[in-house]
């Protein structure tokens, strides 16, 4: 036993004294393996620390009212309040931690007076109830219930059977957590004010009210969920818990549901699980810098310890204790490594979590202290230790079987490459479950093996070449290069692990640019102008809250652009029609777009002069100046009919104003123009059936029955406005069943109410087709460069002129047209369906963006749905999400930097303790050192400029291949537009500029003292 252990120990004690002697041979590789672990370690950390802080902030975005746990009841309960209050207390208690809001909201009641209020009770009244007047309830009794009236007409008394509802204080809601709203709670249709709503203090006894007994009731127990409390790792028993409560509530009663924020809280966690996944792929990347470190290392500390294996070997050890030997004398490097780089991760970690507001030991519990990261680290530990002990037994030389292997290798990693080309790209949906697709983690690490076997096969061949072109060169460049073509492995292997090195490096900062600019195209995709506003809740369209002029005069002059987004249909494939959005603005103004070179086919000043019309397009139609009675002379044969002025205002909006029934016979019409439409343009006279032929076509319709419809003939005289003629109706045309007999003749008509009957003057779009960018697909379904779109009935022909990937705003299929036009077309036949609901403005300089967006939050504007480029722009950059991963990037690409300069001196200084025989040999023979120092000096040249080369192009390969294969936003969402590689030349450059001063001081400095001794010294125990 004795001699076993001895013979165990033996070797370890060789590796032990070895260690002790020149403990700082392997403390720089130690320490760039140490940086790559804490790298993976960081990565590991970030990802869960950017899903918490993604939570948290979806969380917080969702209204206070609907960010809440909430139990209901709904009905009134058999066994009264308290037979439902402990099991909804029970079930919220497993949901959200803190008391219960507890209320009962009836519905609509009307009382004895006939008024109607809506009753509703809360508990703790005083907190959630400000007084504008009187006192807080104080009772409330089955006679008499003291309550607060918070909305509506003023109701002093309430009396609903032997219940009286006494008003004792007036006041108003401060949270909208109670009953879900701070809107008027009694609010519905019909109601021309709001009914009154009387709140009560006492849930329990305002539910037992016998005047209330039969009306109908919903209790909630509310709960509000911190943002700060919810951690992404929850989510999934937070949904189970919601799903377990609500079916022991509703086993034995239906009356029971839940409502909780639940897709906010789904949605915030398929956002972090996808970004997850993309960080998997840097992790990667971090990894293989690891692995190929631990190579490069090895392979550094190669030479020394294969001297030592000889020593041993003569001596006559077997073959155990030399693997024992590689063990310790390798291990502890990786050990040492490994360990020490956990433990900066776990402390960057920390640090991480402070500074970003989370509980460090909860994150680091779920991302570095999991199961699978502790299994990962030990993985990495134990391949670690494995590839140093590997590299260290090799044999002396090359080997035909390692070439083989090497080979067998690269085609593995194409193959695997080429699998991931032809699986497409990898979308949001696929990156949720980093397991759907094992290759994306592994997509850094084969295209580095590739490109790694590919140097090392080839670097010797090169050189070999090479060296029969430098023989006439100086010695210290024959030297350099005959040294590393007589011994091509060292200085391969080096190579290799800069151009994978500087490779990741390039891929992280170019991939990072990529997904930066993906956001703002993203951003300029969304809001393409500076501010857009639009219609919104309050239903006020732009040109309703101020003139086009008023627009272009913020901040001291500003491109207003009003929008078109109609809905319209049009062939494209097969015969069913696609819907189509149509969009138009002013032709003139698309280069003042944010507009992205793949947009269209064309350039955007191009586009502009194909569908800018020529000439002026906008309505025709005699203007109605100054005021009086507008006065028409009518002689109708056949059937009455109604006749109405349809006016457009300044503002492009239509008015109808109407003129009365014109019965058969003669008929003057007339009516006072109104002060509000005078100056106002007269587009078109509608004539249609009385209100009685509607009905009689109503009630045709009804019976199944045919609609007749009703016909005969107008005969309209001048339209005059006080004593000036209007107009005669000379050349105007009929639309939707009038036929126009010419001058001075009748006007025909056959109206069944199918169409709009109008007579209107002829328009500039008439006979002409609508210049439009189209999508691909409408381009293709084209027929003699036109393509027809329906807008509501109306047909509407489009010459393309141009074709687009996309439009901005606009997703799918889609015609770009000049605003002023299309809207022409379309209101000549249709008046009022092509008004502008939206306005882009675009500052007309960078510094005047930050006055116009203060500018259009205050009235009229802030009656309309605002998007401000620089907030939207602002709001996606600080997403957690992308930070986070830009964070990432950033530290691997410095990573990357780092661990080249110490690869390029651990190859130096290798270079110097394994090549000590032949420079000794060369010194001896009379090269003098400074020659020698210039030979190591360029064999470094030689290995950085290979590893130079073939970073770039690892980078372009990495990042093309990335981009195409994994189309995810930064924000992990579906990029529109898609992604485009964006290769940051600028940083690029600056890096390896950087890189290479670094590296030729670096070297520079760990040779100035090489071969300075008075005599040559030779390596101890060896023959020259």
């Amino acid at each position: 036993m004795a001699r076993v252990a001895t013979a165990l120990l033996a070797p370890i004690s060789v590796a032990a004294a070895r260690i002790r002697r020149r403990p700082q041979r392997g403390l720089l590789a130690a320490l760039g393996i140490a940086a790559a672990t804490a790298m993976l370690a960081a990565t590991i950390v970030g990802g869960r620390v950017s899903s918490e802080l993604s939570v948290q902030r979806a969380l917080a975005a969702v209204p206070v009212d609907q960010r809440a746990m909430r139990v209901l009841w709904s009905g009134a309960p058999a066994g009264g309040y308290r037979a439902v209050d402990p099991p909804a207390t029970r079930a919220l208690a497993q949901l959200a931690p803190g008391p219960a809001v507890r209320t009962v909201l009836y519905r609509e009641t009307r009382f004895e007076n006939s008024r109607i209020a809506v009753v509703t009770g809360v508990d703790d009244i005083g907190r959630w109830v400000t007084l504008t007047s009187g006192r807080l309830p104080h009772s409330c009794t089955p006679s008499r219930c003291e309550v607060v009236q918070v909305a509506g007409a003023p109701m002093p008394v309430a009396a609903a059977g032997p219940t009286r509802l006494v008003r004792v204080g007036t006041g108003r809601l401060t949270s909208a957590l109670p009953f879900g709203s701070l809107t008027d709670l009694g609010v519905s249709a019909g109601h021309r004010t709001p009914p009154a709503t009387l709140v009560s203090g006492d849930v329990e006894q305002v539910s037992q009210l016998p005047g209330l007994a039969p009306i109908y009731r919903t209790y909630s127990w509310t709960r509000p969920i911190d943002p700060d409390r919810v951690h992404s790792w929850d989510i999934g028993s937070l949904l189970g818990r919601e799903a377990r409560a609500l079916t022991s509530l509703s086993s034995g009663f239906s009356q029971w549901s839940i409502a909780a924020p639940d897709q906010a809280l789904i949605d915030a966690t398929d956002r972090s699980d996808t970004a997850g996944a993309r960080l998997t792929l840097v992790g990667g990347e971090v990894a293989t810098l690891l692995l190929a470190f631990v190579v490069l290392a090895a392979n550094a500390l190669r030479g020394d310890a294969v001297a030592e294996r000889r020593r041993l070997e003569r001596r006559g050890a077997r073959r155990g204790q030399v693997w024992l030997f590689a063990l310790a004398e390798g291990g502890w490097i990786a050990l040492l490594g490994v360990l020490a780089g956990a433990l900066a991760g776990i402390v960057i970690g920390v640090a991480v979590c402070n500074s970003a507001g989370l509980p460090a030991g909860a994150v680091m519990s779920h991302s570095l202290l999991t199961g699978q990261a502790l299994l990962l680290g030990l993985a990495a530990l134990v391949v670690s230790v494995l590839l140093v002990v590997v590299v260290l037994l090799l044999p002396d030389g090359p080997t035909r079987y390692g070439g083989v292997l090497a080979d067998a290798v690269a085609v593995a990693g194409l193959a695997a490459l080429a699998l991931a080309a032809a699986r497409g790209a990898t979308s949001i949906g696929a990156t949720t479950d980093a397991r759907s697709d094992p290759l994306l983690p592994l997509l850094p690490l084969l295209v580095a093996l590739v490109a790694g076997v590919a140097v090392a096969r080839l670097l010797g061949p090169a050189m070999r070449l090479l060296e029969r072109r430098v023989r006439g060169a100086s010695a210290s460049v024959r030297i350099a290069v005959v040294s590393v073509a007589r011994e091509p492995l060292p200085a391969a292997i080096a190579a290799a692990f800069l151009a994978v090195a500087l490779g990741l490096g390039f891929f992280a900062t170019a991939y990072g640019q990529t997904l930066s600019t993906g956001q703002s195209d993203q951003v300029d995709f969304a809001v393409p102008a500076d501010v857009t506003l639009a219609e919104g809740p309050q239903l006020v369209r732009p040109l309703d809250a101020a003139p086009l002029e008023q627009y272009q005069r913020l901040a001291g002059g500003t491109v207003a652009m009003p929008v078109l987004r109609l809905s319209a249909t049009a062939a494209a494939t097969g015969t069913r029609p696609v819907d189509v959005t149509a969009l138009a603005l002013p032709a003139k103004d698309i280069p003042a777009l944010r507009w992205r070179s793949d947009t269209s086919n064309v350039s955007q000043a191009t586009l502009a002069r194909r569908l800018t019309p020529a000439g002026d397009v906008s309505m025709r139609g005699p203007l109605l100046n100054g005021s009086g009675l507008l006065r028409l002379p009518v002689d109708v044969t056949g059937s009455a009919v109604t006749t109405a002025l349809v006016l457009q205002t300044d503002r492009q909006a239509f008015v109808s104003l109407p003129l009365g029934v014109a019965r058969v016979g003669h008929s003057r019409l007339q009516r006072r123009l109104p002060a509000r439409l005078a100056g106002s343009r007269l587009v078109a006279i509608s004539i249609d059936r009385t209100a009685a032929d509607s009905k009689i076509a109503i009630h045709q319709q009804g019976e199944g029955g045919a609609v007749s419809g009703i016909k005969g003939s107008v005969l309209l005289d001048p339209l005059t406005l006080g004593a000036t003629r209007v107009t005669d109706w000379s050349g105007w045309i009929g639309r939707g069943g009038l036929v126009a007999g010419g001058p001075g003749a009748p006007l025909r008509f056959v109206i069944t109410g199918a169409t709009h009957p109008l007579l209107r003057p002829v328009q500039p779009s008439d006979g002409r087709p609508v210049p439009v960018m189209v999508s691909p697909d409408l381009a293709r379904a084209a027929v003699g460069g036109l393509v027809r779109l329906t807008f509501a009935g109306i047909s509407l022909p489009g010459r393309v002129v141009a074709v687009g990937r996309r439009f901005p705003t606009v997703t799918g299929s889609f015609a770009a047209a000049d605003e002023t036009l299309l809207a022409t077309a379309l209101n000549a036949d249709d008046p009022g369906s092509a008004v502008p609901s939206e306005m882009w403005l675009r500052a007309r300089s960078a510094d005047r963006v930050a006055a116009l967006n203060a500018q259009v939050t205050r009235p009229p504007y802030d009656s309309m749905t605002r998007s401000s480029h620089a907030v939207t722009l602002a709001t996606l950059r600080s997403d957690p999400l992308s930070r986070g991963i830009r964070l990432v990037l950033e530290g691997a690409a410095v990573l990357a930097l780092l661990l080249s300069l110490a690869a390029l001196l651990l190859s130096v200084a290798a270079a110097v303790r394994d090549d000590r025989v032949a420079l000794f040999d060369l010194e001896a023979q009379g090269v003098g050192p400074p020659t020698l120092r210039s030979q190591l000096r360029l064999r470094a040249a030689i290995v950085t400029a290979v590893g130079l080369v073939v970073a770039v192009v690892i980078g372009v390969v990495l990042s093309t291949a990335t981009v195409g294969l994994v189309q995810v936003t930064a924000s992990a969402t579906v990029p529109v537009p898609p992604l485009e590689r964006h290769l940051a030349w600028p940083v690029v450059l600056a890096g390896l500029v950087g890189f290479l001063l670094l590296s030729a001081l670096a070297v520079a400095l760990s040779t100035r003292a090489a071969f300075s001794g008075d005599l040559p010294r030779r390596a101890t125990g060896e023959a020259p």
